[in-house]
Formats: C-alpha cells, sequence, structure tokens
C-alpha cells in the first residue's frame, strides 16, 4: 500500500460519510420526517461511519510508521498528545488520554455533532486545568 492509495481511499470514506450525513439532517429538517426513512438514513451514516474510521486509522497507521523518531520533538503533534505537558518531565502519563476521553464525552453528550473535535479537545482541556 502507498500514501496516495490510502490517502484516495480516506478522501472517498470522507465524501460518502458527508453525503450520508447530508441526507440524515436533510429528512429530519422535514415538517413530518418518514421515520423509516431516517432510520434507514442513519444506518447508512453508521456504515460509513465504520468504513471512513477503518480509512483514517489505515493511514494513520501508515503514517506513524513511516515518522522519524524525532518527530514530536519539531513541534509536530500526534492526535491525544497533550500539548501542555508532553515532553515535560513533570507531565502526568494519563493526561493525554483524559482529555482524549473526556473530548469524547463532551462530543457524546453534545449528540455526536460533526466538525466539532477541536471544540471539544479544547473545552476538555479547559476543564481538567480547571479541575471540574
Amino acid at each position: 500500500m502507498d500514501y496516495g492509495w490510502l490517502r484516495a481511499e480516506y478522501d472517498a470514506a470522507f465524501d460518502r460519510l458527508r453525503a450520508a450525513h447530508s441526507e440524515l439532517q436533510s429528512i429530519r429538517q422535514q415538517l413530518s420526517p418518514d421515520k423509516m426513512a431516517e432510520e434507514a438514513a442513519r444506518q447508512r451514516v453508521d456504515q460509513a461511519m465504520d468504513v471512513y474510521r477503518a480509512c483514517r486509522t489505515n493511514l494513520a497507521d501508515f503514517l506513524i510508521s513511516r515518522q522519524p523518531a524525532d518527530f514530536q520533538h519539531r513541534g509536530i503533534w500526534t492526535i491525544g498528545t497533550n500539548r501542555r505537558t508532553a515532553g515535560s518531565k513533570d507531565s502526568d502519563p494519563g493526561c493525554g488520554d483524559e482529555v482524549r476521553v473526556l473530548a469524547h464525552r463532551l462530543w457524546e453528550d453534545a449528540g455526536r455533532p460533526m466538525g466539532s473535535a477541536e471544540a471539544h479537545w479544547y473545552r476538555a482541556e479547559e476543564l481538567l486545568r480547571s479541575g471540574q
């Protein structure tokens, strides 16, 4: 496998997910949405999300396997890294995981909106910093 092929698969999966999500949103915005059509659209979103996640994981694994040993030390961050404490000697080893878990929980509580990952990540960091 090469990067170009994996990236094309990822992009296609994202496009299918976006189309399925748009279809579901369109059905939900109707005055009297057809519940069966809505459920079928929700299943297509779930299936598209599964394919998207698999493609994203494949692409990430490919990129991670080819990164230089000093990748993070050059200021390039990987997903799940706590930017505030990464590389510091007094950092809590579970801190990045805590942020990730809390961000995911915030996203779930918000109804899993697409395109809000950064907002939930920063909110989780803020909550953990303030001790809430």
